[in-house]
Formats: C-alpha cells, structure tokens, sequence
C-alpha cells in the first residue's frame, strides 16, 4: 500500500503539471481550429487577442483550483505514507525524513507560494505583456521556484522509493 500510495502522489504531481500546460496550450488550438467555426461566430466583435485573453484567464483559473485542490490531498497522501511507514515494519529514519520533507515543500506551496502566483497570476490575467509588466518577472520568479521545488518533492519521492526497495 505505501508504493501505491507513493506512486499515486508522485504520479499525481506530474499529472497536475501535464494538465496544467496542456490547459494554455488548449487556448491557442481552440482558437486556430477550423472546426471552432461555431466559437469565432461567438466571439465577433470581441477582438482576437482579447477573445485569448479571456479564455487564457479561463484556463489560469482551472489551473489555479487544480493547484490547490493537488496541494490538500498531497497532504493526506503524505499523512497516509508516513503513518503507513511508521506502523510498518519497514520504517527508517531517513525514509520518514524525506516523506516530512516532501510534506514542508508541500506546506510551503500552500502557506506561501502558491498564494503569491495565484495573487500576481490575477494581476495579470488583463495587462498587455507588451512591454512586459513590473510584475511578470516577479510571478516567474515564484513559478520557477515551485517548478524547482516540485522536482525535489519528486526526487525526495524517488529516494523514499529507492530506500523501501532496498529495505
């Protein structure tokens, strides 16, 4: 049950960013489809790049309440990993440490950076990026930091796995 479970979390983190691109990328293929004849007639007289605008801001909003909604239940995977493993026979020092240490990233999306890019996220959602504004490089500075931070969560997750395997 504990590498289902860690499977799942670790599986789950990757989805939730496959789905999260695939949701942008779904604007521009929507938008360039000949069979979105039926939309274009919808959207007349909204300006093309507004009409991008507004479904962009669609697919930040999805992205926003997968986001949060992964980081609660990543939680009660986490919680469910670590008491699984201590209940186990098969508990270890280091593999307990490195599930609390997935936990605290976890943590640190939701008490901090996950509130930081949804706020500048919505900021920005109706500002031209032409010229880009003040606050872009900011929203990608807290970007890349979750991005970096998930792939230790996915190492550390990784290890856990490692670490079991070889128990």
């Amino acid at each position: 049950m504990i590498f289902f479970l860690m499977g799942a979390w670790m599986v789950g983190s990757v989805m939730v960013a496959f789905v999260a691109t695939q949701n942008f990328r779904a604007v521009d293929r929507v938008l360039a489809a000949p069979a979105g004849a039926d939309l274009h007639r919808k959207l007349e007289g909204i300006p093309p790049d507004d009409a991008r605008m507004i479904l962009r801001h669609l697919a930040s909003e999805m992205n926003r309440y997968y986001f949060r909604v992964w980081e609660w239940a990543q939680l009660v995977l986490g919680g469910l990993v670590l008491t699984l493993l201590v209940r186990s026979g098969r508990s270890d020092a280091l593999a307990r440490a490195l599930i609390v240490a997935m936990l605290a990233i976890v943590l640190v999306f939701i008490v901090y950076l996950t509130p930081q890019i949804v706020t500048l996220g919505r900021s920005l959602d109706f500002v031209s990026r032409t010229p880009p504004p003040p606050q872009y490089a900011r929203f990608w500075r807290f970007h890349i930091a979750y991005t970096l931070l998930e792939l230790v969560k996915l190492l550390l997750g990784a290890g856990v796995l490692v670490r079991l395997l070889l128990r």
